[in-house]
């Protein structure tokens, strides 16, 4: 080796803190490893080996117990054509003699080359002082580089005797969630009891069936809309406000509902046919009297026998229309008097006076 070459490989050794000079007798070397560059074989360029040699030294750092130097820092401080030239770093001989320079105590090498779809990876890792192989490590990966990528770090972490898995990444503590809020004091329902006169009327409390009287029912404190009806009976409503806690009692009595008398019934069923009728002789007379027109208005003599004819049947039933419907309204108005009288007594006869004074006159006055 050139005097210059090592001179710069001694800045190198003083670079990387490793001491260049050989232990003496007896002694151990220095702990630390050189890496030196993967040989490319068939199918691997040399750019992908400088590549795949700096991320096989980055994963050396990660298992070896002393500093680590690679090739590409040796020739990196050997930089310079003339340099290589004296020193003749394209030779193996003259890397191995830098590497005994060093003085560290191992170096990792190997080859990758490339046979079809798959990558042929061998590692060494040598014993500097006693020139012997300590652990090798192969890999046939198929695939693309990505894959020899991610085979290498367990290919490196085999050749120091360990499995290769990653440790994971220490996880922050997390802080412990705040508690959540108390949550409020349940709150005490009130109690509703609820009878009716007569018992066993259907109840509900806002607008929910809650069972027949007598009952009693726990409700949330506030208002409440109370209903209880019963066959026969009118619905009897309630609005009611508990408090919490509170118990409250309801008494309802259900009023009976008073069936309609058969006169007023029959009086409905009489009276509003007899209005439709009167309302049919109304437009009885307005057809009669278009009729009536027409015929006047007539000049052919056909024409005036159709309408003569047709004013006499609009005339016929607007006189059947008044006459039934009056007679018909008038039986309806007399049922509807006479089950008031039934009902409660209500109806009254009198005799006197028009209002306008211009007569006298029979009133009847009842309640339908």
């Amino acid at each position: 080796m050139g005097i210059l070459a090592r001179v710069l490989v001694a800045a190198a050794l003083v670079a990387v803190g490793v001491s260049p000079r050989p232990a003496a007798a007896g002694q151990d070397r220095p702990a630390g490893v050189v890496v030196w560059r993967l040989e490319a074989k068939t199918g691997v360029t040399e750019k992908d080996i400088d590549l795949i040699s700096g991320f096989v030294t980055s994963q050396v750092e990660r298992h070896a117990s002393g500093k680590v130097i690679s090739e590409a820092d040796i020739r990196t401080l050997l930089k310079g054509e003339q340099t290589r030239q004296q020193c003749g770093v394209d030779d193996p001989s003259c890397l191995a003699e830098i590497g005994d320079a060093l003085g560290v105590a191992e170096a990792v090498s190997g080859e990758l080359g490339k046979v079809g779809n798959f990558w042929l990876l061998n590692l060494r890792r040598i014993d500097t002082r006693h020139a012997e192989v300590i652990k090798r490590s192969s890999r046939n990966i198929a695939g693309a580089i990505d894959d020899v990528l991610v085979a290498l770090p367990a290919a490196v972490a085999e050749l120091f005797g360990e499995t290769g898995a990653v440790a994971p990444a220490p996880v922050a503590p997390v802080a412990p969630a705040p508690p959540p809020p108390p949550s409020p004091p349940p709150v005490e329902p009130g109690m509703l009891a609820v009878v009716s006169t007569p018992p066993g009327a259907a109840v509900e409390i806002d607008g929910e069936a809650k069972g027949a009287t007598p009952l009693e029912t726990a409700l949330p404190p506030g208002e409440h809309a109370l209903a209880a009806t019963l066959d026969g009976y009118a619905t009897e409503k309630r609005d009611v406000t508990l408090a919490a806690g509170e118990r409250m009692d309801v008494a309802l009595t259900l009023a009976a509902e008073k069936p309609m008398h058969p006169y007023t019934m029959w009086g409905h069923i009489a009276f509003w046919p007899g209005l439709a009728l009167a309302a049919f002789g109304g437009v009885a007379t307005w057809q009669a009297k278009a009729a009536a027109d027409d015929y006047n208005a007539a000049t052919a003599p056909d024409a005036a026998k159709d309408a003569e004819a047709a004013n006499t049947r609009w005339t016929g039933g607007a006189i059947a229309g008044y006459v039934l419907g009056g007679a018909l309204m008038a039986t309806g108005a007399t049922l509807w008097i006479l089950g008031a009288q039934a009902d409660d007594g209500g109806a009254a006869v009198s005799a006197g006076p028009t209002p306008d004074g211009s007569g006298a006159g029979v009133f009847v006055g009842g309640r339908w």
